[in-house]
């Protein structure tokens, strides 16, 4: 069973690890575009957020509720028109799952890979309006390290403000709300337990996981 166990949580690892080449991959000739269209700068943003939201509905008989905590990530903008960017967005979070049955809250990490779109409103202002939309994938895992992952599919939508002091350097702040798409039915969050074997703490009937945040980032052009 132990040996089950890792062997699904390598699967997901590689399944993470798959779709990050396939994003590198459609992107590069994006980014060879853009270098020789001339067109605004390639920009990579190091953002902090603030997340909250998320709960699970196990079977209809509990509820488990992600706390609100600290996300931190990147974003990687690729000029594709004059109003218009690329985007690959990556994001990572440690929240405590709390059920409302008073158990004790379990530790878990939440990983976003996504790519998308954003629309820029006027370029030419030192403040650019902007809306986003991105699709992908979301890990959810507990933090131990006997657990494994589970992979799903995930989007997210926003919108925010550029501010462009300078052609190098600028601000980004934006507001996104994130949802997951969790197959009912399913069981994750899945711990091996010498004694009992493999212990699932969720038998999920939701169908969506929404999580709102607001997050900060330095722009740097290049």
């Amino acid at each position: 069973m132990l040996l089950r166990l890792f062997n699904v949580a390598a699967a997901e690892q590689r399944r993470v690890l798959i779709l990050t080449l396939l994003c590198l991959v459609a992107i590069a000739p994006a980014v060879a575009a853009a270098q020789e269209s001339g067109l605004r700068r390639i920009e990579v943003t190091p953002f902090a957020a603030q997340r909250g939201g998320g709960s699970f509905d196990s079977n209809g008989t509990q509820n488990f509720n992600l706390d609100s905590s600290a996300a931190f990530g990147a974003s990687l903008g690729i000029p594709w028109s004059d109003i218009g960017d690329l985007e690959v967005w990556y994001s990572r979070q440690s929240a405590a799952l709390q059920p409302n049955a008073g158990d004790a809250a379990q530790d878990v990490e939440l990983q976003y890979l996504h790519v998308g779109g954003t629309y820029l409103f006027d370029t030419r202002a030192n403040v650019v309006p902007f809306v986003v939309v991105t699709a992908g994938a979301a890990r959810i895992s507990p933090d131990v390290p006997e657990a494994g992952g589970d992979t799903f599919l995930s989007f997210g939508v926003g919108g925010g403000l550029k501010w462009n002091p300078g052609s190098r350097v600028g601000l980004r702040l934006d507001g996104r709300i994130i949802g997951t798409v969790i197959d009912s039915d399913s069981q994750f969050l899945c711990v091996f337990e010498p004694d009992t074997g493999s212990a699932c703490q969720i038998a999920s009937s939701s169908q969506f996981l929404w999580q709102g945040e607001v997050q900060l980032g330095v722009v740097f052009r290049f």
